[in-house]
């Protein structure tokens, strides 16, 4: 994996067994479970994947200066969607930032 897998935890856990819990992080919590995507179409496709990347974007740029931590009430089969979108928004960041906007 690269650098940014380093940053993931992204294995099912049960929320008492929830690390990261103090006051050093903002916790930004979320229900994305249970999606089924049509054949042919990705995530980005569908209109909650166009939104959930646009939220990921948006809070992870204006959040610069704190410790986020996202916790997400998932499913197995949700779990690789929203690990992508994530990637590619914090990916997209630091790229603006060493490279700039293109």
């Amino acid at each position: 994996g690269d650098a940014i897998d380093k940053i993931f935890e992204d294995e099912l856990i049960a929320p008492g067994d929830l690390k990261y819990t103090d006051n050093q992080y903002v916790h930004v919590g979320m229900i994305l479970a249970n999606l089924t995507l049509e054949e042919g179409k990705t995530f980005s496709d569908v209109k909650l994947g166009k939104k959930f990347k646009s939220f990921c974007q948006s809070f992870v740029q204006h959040s610069t200066k704190s410790n986020i931590h996202f916790v997400f009430l998932t499913d197995e089969q949700t779990k690789p969607l929203i690990k992508r979108t994530l990637k590619e928004a914090i990916s997209r960041i630091l790229r603006i930032a060493i490279i700039g906007p293109r």
